[in-house]
């Protein structure tokens, strides 16, 4: 268990420190508006990282060997893997293939044209694992296992890369959360000792959350 502990440790440091050379994690004053509305002094850019084989690779190996520790060596992936729409749909498909798995897409809402499904597939009694990239108040996450649910799938195991614990999503596994990335920055020279408080202030305050 303790060797299992250290290596889970390992791989979530080399992703921290792989997204933040590359600035697919950036702070900054300033901050950015997130897709919510929301103000933050950080963004999370996993599609602009994919954008780089080297980083797709790189990214991908990382998140199969997590799923893997964090299931054991001997793990069998479920039939099929699911990605929220849209960012998890890149990385989702690449681990489905990795496992030699199908691979679906799950939107939180059923699309407005077309067949208006919110999952594409059938998947009555199918046992399925749902992959989200980016974990924030877990909305988009809950509202995915709803409709996978409603689609008659058995969702075994939720994972994620990056969660910033601000809510505790029940059965989730992150690769990587906002914790142990703002310990990494200081350490790696990429925070500034004191910004890290900041940060974590923030998050208390615009999300009222109490960290999972």
């Amino acid at each position: 268990m303790e060797t299992t502990a250290r290596e889970l440790e390992s791989v979530a440091r080399e992703l921290a420190v792989l997204l933040l050379r590359s600035e697919a994690i950036r702070f900054r004053p300033e901050g950015w508006t997130l897709s919510s509305g929301r103000w933050s002094p950080m963004y999370v850019d996993l599609k602009g990282f994919a954008y780089s084989w080297e980083h797709f690779q790189q990214g991908s190996l990382l998140l199969s060997r997590f799923l893997f520790l964090v299931n054991g060596e001997t793990f069998q992936c479920p039939p099929v893997i699911a990605s929220v729409a849209t960012g998890a749909i890149q990385w989702g498909s690449v681990l489905a293939a990795r496992c030699g798995k199908g691979h679906v897409i799950v939107r939180p809402q059923p699309k407005a044209h077309g067949l208006q499904r919110a999952v594409e597939a059938d998947l009555s009694g199918v046992d399925v694992l749902l992959f989200e990239d980016v974990v924030t108040t877990g909305k988009s996450v809950l509202d995915s296992l709803k409709a996978l649910k409603e689609a008659g799938a058995n969702v075994v195991q939720l994972i994620s890369f990056f969660t910033y614990n601000v809510a505790r999503v029940e059965g989730l596994s992150s690769l990587l959360t906002l914790d142990d990335l703002l310990v990494w920055a200081v350490e790696e020279g990429f925070l500034l000792p004191e910004k890290p408080g900041a940060i974590l202030k923030w998050r208390k305050d615009e999300f009222n959350a109490q960290v999972c």
